[in-house]
């Protein structure tokens, strides 16, 4: 059984580790620092979307824009 659990441990420090380099290249490429900046992976962009939604400190004149083209199902520009 410990061998399970040692192969599962290696399985996850490997994930972690290119988890970790994929979010160091995508900061990267965008030109971000990464101590103003985190990468969060999203199973989808609604799942984005609702993260930005209900965690951002929304004030009476904020407002939040997306595309038509940045998603599907996306017809109308939110506005907050």
């Amino acid at each position: 059984m410990s061998l399970l659990f040692g192969a599962l441990n290696f399985s996850s420090k490997l994930a972690s580790n290119h988890t970790t380099a994929a979010r160091s290249a995508v900061l990267q490429f965008f030109g971000a620092d990464p101590e103003v900046y985190t990468v969060i992976w999203t199973p989808n962009a609604s799942a984005g979307m609702r993260i930005v939604g209900e965690g951002y400190q929304w004030q009476s004149t904020s407002r939040l824009f997306i595309g038509q083209d940045s998603h599907s199902i996306n017809k109308i520009v939110f506005i907050s």
